[in-house]
């Protein structure tokens, strides 16, 4: 029953992170194709809304399935999390989504960019989550990162958003 939880979860999951990145990939000037979802945000944002709440009934599900199987949830210590181990993780997955979006605002912005203000805009999504969703946000972060090679060739797996963060000196170690 377990395995069975754990497998809609991920699904779930897919599917949120497929509409992100379709909604990523299409273009938010393009004001000509009414089938681009950028023209009508209401059901773009009522899709995600959907998306999201699937990923946390999903989640919901597998976290009563655990607790029911009498494993120990209620270690709040252990589960606390580092927010700024929180902070990057939010802000990777949202550059990495929009990373197109984010060129062109730099590019059209030039040296007007005021990056401090484009950050503190970027975090404010991450007050929307519930402590659930982040931790939920975390444990993948952390697994995906315990599957990395452990041959020398590892940076070839990063993102150009990571690589650049390593090159700047922002990495924040995850701790596990």
């Amino acid at each position: 029953m377990d395995t069975e939880q754990a497998t809609q979860l991920v699904q779930a999951a897919r599917r949120a992170i497929d509409l992100v990145e379709e909604y990523s990939e299409c273009d938010p000037y393009n004001k000509v194709d009414k089938s681009n979802p950028w023209n009508n945000p209401e059901e773009m944002f009522a899709k995600l809304d959907a998306a999201r709440n699937d990923v946390m009934a999903a989640w919901t599900e597998k976290k009563s399935g655990n607790e029911s199987l009498g494993q120990d949830n209620n270690n709040e210590k252990q589960n606390e999390l580092d927010d700024d181990g929180m902070r990057a993780v939010y802000l990777d997955m949202i550059t990495d989504a929009f990373a197109d979006v984010l060129d062109t605002l730099r590019q059209e912005e030039g040296g007007n960019l005021d990056v401090d203000v484009l950050v503190d805009c970027l975090q404010t999504g991450m007050d929307l989550l519930s402590s659930d969703e982040k931790e939920l946000l975390m444990e993948e972060q952390e697994e995906s990162h315990s599957v990395v090679d452990d041959d020398d060739d590892h940076e070839t797996s990063l993102t150009p958003h990571e690589k650049r963060r390593i090159d700047l000196g922002f990495v924040v170690p995850v701790q596990s």
